[in-house]
């Protein structure tokens, strides 16, 4: 993954979302399917959907990192396999 590649949410209008004690659960309107986020994934969701423009491989490792959900060895890695698995669910696109 390039570190500069900036990560959004595909469709925010469309996902319904909702927390519970750091999960997520997430109905996606388009495709009708749920899914549930664990502690991990929820961040990296809440803050892309705080980040209009979309956040950077390094800003989302480093949320990571800040929740105490990895340390600086491997939030990249961390990172990298929650990004990629919400864009394996059409959750998360590049941004532009």
């Amino acid at each position: 993954m390039v570190d500069s590649v900036v990560w959004r949410l595909a469709t925010p209008g469309a996902v319904a979302w909702r927390e519970w004690d750091g999960e997520a659960v997430l109905y996606d309107e388009r495709t009708g399917a749920t899914h549930r986020l664990g502690v991990g994934a929820a961040l990296v969701w809440r803050t892309l959907a705080g980040a209009p423009a979309g956040a950077d491989h390094q800003m989302i490792a480093s949320t990571l990192e800040s929740a105490e959900l990895a340390d600086a060895q491997n939030a990249s890695e961390f990172a990298t396999t929650i990004v990629e698995d919400l864009e394996r669910l059409g959750l998360v696109v590049e941004g532009k």
